[in-house]
């Protein structure tokens, strides 16, 4: 599937919502409040892959008002489960972790009780305080952890793959440096897009007022959607990134490692970590990752090469965030 970088997410145009819209409407590519403080937006079932987990990623411009995305799932009994929210997308964007009966929601992850194959999205748009805003959604993507949408041959790929996307370290940052890997990462892939906004600035774009943290996956994929840029969450494998590199694309993989999990990292990342991949090439007769990996001390040390095997398996969830024109 040609420039297809949707793999196991499930990409919605706001022109392609099919559901029921209250105190909206669509404008010239988006949807947006028709004259009221609120609108609502709930989504027809939408079939998925057998999942248990699921994550929802937008594009959304705030405009002085606000978006909240939610989502809920049929259960085993053929019932759906209550909206859990990925977090209030306004001024000070804040997560909503929860749990429950139908499920866990872990900052930016829902877990459910057991698995599902139906969701139902709903997106509630405001004014703001001031009843001023005017927050325009463009597109969502609805991402679980089932059968992916197509398969990549990677006999098809080429051999070797290095995106020219400046390094950028995190730990040159004062007081903030150790905890902004995802914004830098988000930044540099950004930065490959055209948008140029110093890390430290768009940490703060993406930084999670609920749970005080700068790495809430879906905000740091919003924040970045926010430049004009084309974002989401996905479930890759080892092929599908190679795809996307092949495809000009840069990745952000989320991982979580051991010391000596990964060959060549400057440090272990046991609580977590987020790095920018923009190539890979076979080394020794073993597939390696070229990556900028924002940890580094110094700017001249990001750029490294981590083996593709033992990089996969410190992956979270197979997480990435696909950001682009």
């Amino acid at each position: 599937m040609k420039d297809n970088l949707y793999y196991r997410a499930l990409p919605f145009e706001a022109k392609d919502m099919k559901g029921t819209f209250k105190g909206l409407k669509f404008e010239d590519g988006y949807i947006c409040l028709d004259g009221a403080a609120e609108g609502t937006f709930v989504s027809e079932p939408i079939s998925v892959p057998a999942c248990n987990v699921l994550l929802v990623s937008w594009n959304a411009y705030r405009r002085d008002g606000s978006v909240e995305m939610f989502i809920s799932y049929k259960k085993s009994d053929g019932s759906f489960s209550r909206f859990f929210s990925y977090g209030f997308w306004g001024e000070s964007p804040s997560s909503k972790s929860c749990k429950t009966d139908d499920g866990t929601m872990d900052e930016d992850t829902l877990f459910t009780v057991g698995n599902t194959d139906t969701v139902i999205v709903k997106a509630v748009l405001t004014a703001g305080e001031l009843g001023n805003g005017d927050p325009r959604l463009f597109r969502f993507a609805v991402c679980g952890n089932g059968k992916p949408g197509f398969t990549v041959e990677k006999s098809t790929l080429p051999d070797e793959v290095c995106l020219d996307v400046k390094p950028r370290s995190q730990m040159v940052i004062p007081k903030i440096g150790n905890i902004i890997c995802s914004p830098t990462s988000t930044s540099m892939c950004m930065d490959y897009n055209g948008v140029d906004i110093p890390h430290d600035e768009f940490a703060a774009m993406a930084f999670d007022h609920g749970d005080k943290v700068y790495g809430n996956w879906l905000f740091n994929i919003a924040a970045a959607g926010e430049q004009g840029l084309v974002t989401h969450y996905d479930m890759y494998d080892v092929g599908a990134a190679m795809y996307c590199l092949a495809k000009g694309t840069p990745l952000v993989f989320s991982i979580k490692s051991k010391e000596g999990d990964i060959t060549n990292a400057p440090q272990a990342y046991p609580s977590g970590h987020l790095i920018c991949v923009i190539g890979y090439r076979t080394i020794g007769g073993r597939l390696h990752f070229i990556v900028n990996d924002p940890a580094s001390k110094t700017v001249e040390g990001v750029r490294r090469e981590y083996d593709a095997e033992e990089l996969a398996s410190t992956w979270k969830l197979n997480s990435v965030y696909v950001i682009r024109k």
